[in-house]
């Protein structure tokens, strides 16, 4: 597999450019990317399958995340941010999430829109879907935006 050459911004100035290892299956077939904020990840489907592909230099590892039952044709990170109270009762800081979406169009169901949690711990490619946060009989989505109020 070719060496895609990528670059990810962490702050104003810093050029990483990054080399996608060939262990990420398919990565140059995808249709959609997702870059998390808060780590070393990003997101990509090709066709009905989602990967978690971790670029951190040393320590690449990609994640199959499996088939999501049609086409995906949106993935995209709610960057406005999301927190948490930690799992540690000790501890007074909140833990910082990434929520992921992600939609789906298939022909008999139509689109569904789901909301996956990121946890960053960086040791671990940590992602839970939220049953809250799944709708079905949508249309074909391809893109959202978010408003703040």
């Amino acid at each position: 597999m070719p060496k895609i050459p990528f670059t990810a911004l962490a702050t104003p100035g810093k050029i990483g450019k990054y080399s996608v290892q060939s262990l990420a299956t398919d990565f140059s077939k995808a249709s959609h990317y997702a870059f998390s904020s808060e780590r070393t990840l990003v997101f990509y489907s090709v066709g009905s399958r989602l990967y978690a592909y971790d670029y951190n230099p040393g320590h690449e590892r990609v994640q199959d995340l499996g088939d999501w039952g049609g086409e995906i044709t949106m993935l995209k990170f709610n960057i406005q941010g999301c927190y948490e109270e930690s799992v540690r009762p000790w501890t007074a800081h909140k833990e910082t999430i990434n929520d992921l979406y992600i939609a789906t169009y298939n022909t008999p169901d139509g689109g569904r829109l789901r909301k996956l949690t990121v946890r960053i711990n960086p040791d671990v490619i940590e992602v839970t879907s939220d049953p809250k946060a799944d709708w079905t009989g949508l249309g074909k989505i391809v893109n959202m935006d978010w408003r703040n109020d």
